[in-house]
């Protein structure tokens, strides 16, 4: 006879056993003396009883039916369900998905080759999908192949080889199929973003490893209203190149003005166009003519400040949003931010020329998103975009595509509330 029990019962324990199923069996003590042999073992998974029980001993309804409850409480599922769509058509970076029943607009989906994209066009027999990234897959030396040709010169056969490399085919067909992922766009944020290059998504493009960071954040969300907000009445930040100047020419003191100036380390900027915490400043002027200079400029001469004081409610950390730049521009401007040490305080949000118009098109976001956990936790950051022209012109592209009704100039209609919503 085997004994199984929760705890491994002690070796004086089998003559009690014997007696015990002597005594609810009704045997005499010669049928069990000297034939049985008791096993003792554990298993901790059982449940436990202080008394043992004869096979032949049933269970009571009420205590099988706790057993099975015990266990059917502590089952988990071992697969998870997905909905599954698949792709109707795709091209320039567009996919028109079907099945997708339940997506919900901005989700992020993806793709069977494990790329990603963002339902924005929520139609009844279809979706329109944004590819984050490059639809195409462009043919390597290694799919080209070898065709030789002949002719006849002279009365001699010459022989050329042709290397021809096949059409450009596409990463993401027609058919394949995609699923939901149940989340919003969204990106990390934190104070692990600091020091970092990242692009639209958040993921770093430094080389520098992952980002120690856990938590995330939507890249759109709704924007306080009016009555929550305060006035315009603190500088963007305090140094030896500001001065106090009221901005009403008589004198008065109102909520609704700035009555300090903010120190971007350029005196006509302070002087005439002082900017105060909670304001918006627009930089305009034509090619070459300086605008991104300002602002890194600006960026670097926050540093003497964020040096001098311990208190992370007095620093002023900064966010560069690079949209529709050469990759050489953003590498050189994180390298002048490196050689003046102004990296431990800035993040750079980059989506290059090379991008995907949807990711130009999300950068902003994703730059405003990381700044508004530095704004939730008492600190203050500045966030510069640069620029947002050629956002507009991202955004113009994909309204195009999804077949969205055109503005003048082919902008659509949202255009304006799009950077309205970055500047709230």
């Amino acid at each position: 006879m085997a004994l199984t029990n929760a705890s491994r019962p002690a070796a004086t324990a089998a003559g009690a056993i014997i007696q015990c199923i002597r005594r609810t069996h009704g045997l005499p003590a010669r049928v069990l003396a000297g034939q049985v042999s008791v096993h003792t073992g554990q298993r901790p998974c059982m449940f436990h009883t202080s008394a043992p029980r004869a096979a032949s001993v049933k269970i009571s309804p009420s205590e099988m039916s706790r057993l099975l409850e015990e266990r059917i409480a502590g089952w988990k599922a071992q697969t998870a369900t997905e909905e599954l769509g698949r792709v109707v058509s795709v091209g320039d970076g567009i996919a028109r998905l079907f099945g997708l029943e339940g997506v919900q607009a901005g989700e992020l989906v993806e793709f069977q080759n494990g790329m990603t994209g963002m339902a924005l066009n929520l139609e009844t027999d279809n979706v329109g999908v944004v590819i984050f990234g490059d639809d195409r897959v462009r043919a390597t030396q290694s799919d080209a192949y070898v065709v030789y040709s002949i002719s006849l010169s002279r009365m001699q056969v010459h022989f050329r080889r042709v290397i021809i490399c096949p059409c450009v085919y596409r990463s993401v067909l027609e058919g394949d199929s995609v699923k939901r992922t149940g989340r919003i766009v969204d990106v990390p944020i934190g104070p692990g973003l600091l020091g970092r290059v990242v692009d639209a998504l958040g993921n770093p493009i430094d080389g520098k490893g992952p980002i120690p960071t856990k938590e995330r954040r939507r890249v759109e969300l709704k924007a306080p209203g009016i009555i929550p907000r305060k006035s315009v009445h603190e500088p963007m930040m305090t140094g030896k190149f500001c001065a106090k100047v009221l901005c009403c020419p008589c004198g008065c003191l109102s909520s609704n003005f700035v009555t300090s100036t903010a120190c971007t380390g350029l005196k006509c900027v302070d002087a005439l166009v002082p900017v105060g915490r909670g304001q918006r400043e627009l930089i305009i002027g034509d090619r070459q003519t300086g605008k991104t200079a300002v602002a890194v400029d600006a960026i670097i001469n926050q540093k003497e400040i964020n040096d001098s004081t311990s208190d992370e409610s007095k620093k002023l950390y900064c966010i560069y949003v690079a949209v529709g730049q050469k990759r050489s521009t953003v590498a050189q401007i994180v390298n002048a931010l490196e050689q003046r040490d102004a990296m431990k305080y800035t993040t750079v949000v980059a989506a290059t020329a090379s991008e995907a118009a949807p990711l130009q098109f999300l950068a902003p976001y994703s730059g405003c998103a990381m700044g508004e956990w530095f704004r939730d936790n008492g600190r203050h950051c500045v966030i510069i975009y640069d620029d947002l022209s050629k956002q507009a012109t991202a955004y113009r592209q994909m309204s195009l595509l999804l077949r969205r009704p055109p503005g003048r100039e082919a902008y659509p209609v949202r255009t304006l509330s799009c950077v309205r919503s970055l500047c709230r």
